[in-house]
């Protein structure tokens, strides 16, 4: 029986993706074998040459803003005005402070729709001669802010302590507000000149705008007993009124009768009445 031989070569084929070209690579037997290099993968490059680009996330950057206060913002506003008010012969004081702050007397009341947006202080109020003008933080749409500042800016021209009277009500027609002179509006050709002047000079307004919330008053927690053959009143509170008891009445001794029972908590008691 014949043994047959191993063949002295082994034949390799070799299919190269970029010619397309089957070439022969004989190794001969027994010598070293090359270090095996591998090809660059061309699908993978192709894969990653044509994979469609990623969707852009939206950003969330603030705004650019031209000024960065609130106060640089409306004393810009103000320079930007003085021609406004010289052109309808009321000028405006030489020097005015103007910032962001809640009205002097602000309280629950002002959230309704009332409420005061804006206020401008007189010249003698102030220790240094100057008018002080104020615009609610509840707002913070720059037209809005504008129309607030141009009434409280009439205010300054004309003296606060004319108060909404006719010297006030002249000018404000004059600049460009309509409607009662308390709660004044701007005229269309006033927030055109008002939109212009933001988009055109001041920017976006560099300030978010505050959203107070009303805190529910707490009712009153004394009961009220009263003697009913003499009509007299007292108010205790009800934890001592379980304590020692309901008195009598000071004045024809009948003992005095709650005007709720006694066994049903606060709450409960006043959701019922």
């Amino acid at each position: 029986m014949t043994t047959k031989k191993a063949p002295a070569f082994k034949r390799t084929k070799v299919t190269t993706t970029a010619t397309h070209i089957e070439t022969l690579k004989i190794e001969k037997k027994g010598t070293t074998k090359p270090p095996f290099t591998k090809e660059p993968s061309h699908e993978s490059t192709f894969k990653h040459e044509h994979q469609p680009p990623r969707e852009q996330q939206p950003s969330h950057e603030t705004p650019a803003f031209k000024h960065e206060t609130r106060e640089q913002w409306l004393e810009a506003a103000v320079a930007a005005m003085v021609p406004w008010f010289a052109a309808i012969a009321t000028p405006l004081p030489s020097r005015i402070r103007v910032s962001t702050g809640f009205p002097t007397g602000w309280s629950r009341k002002h959230l309704n729709e009332n409420r005061t947006m804006g206020q401008c202080w007189a010249q003698n109020v102030a220790a240094d001669g100057v008018n002080q003008v104020f615009v609610t933080p509840l707002l913070d749409d720059p037209i809005a802010v504008l129309a607030v500042l141009v009434h409280e800016l009439v205010h300054a021209a004309v003296g606060c302590e004319v108060g909404h009277r006719r010297p006030f009500a002249t000018a404000a027609k004059g600049i460009g507000l309509v409607g009662p002179m308390k709660s004044t509006s701007p005229s269309l050709d006033l927030a055109a000149r008002l939109l212009v002047l933001v988009e055109e000079d001041l920017g976006p307004y560099p300030h978010a705008k505050l959203t107070p919330t009303i805190r529910k008053r707490q009712g009153v927690r004394n009961r009220l007993i009263q003697c009913v053959p003499c009509e007299f009143k007292l108010r205790g509170a009800r934890e001592s009124l379980l304590r020692v008891g309901i008195p009598t009445c000071p004045g024809c001794g009948a003992v005095m009768v709650p005007d709720f029972p006694l066994d049903i908590d606060d709450d409960a008691s006043h959701t019922a009445a």
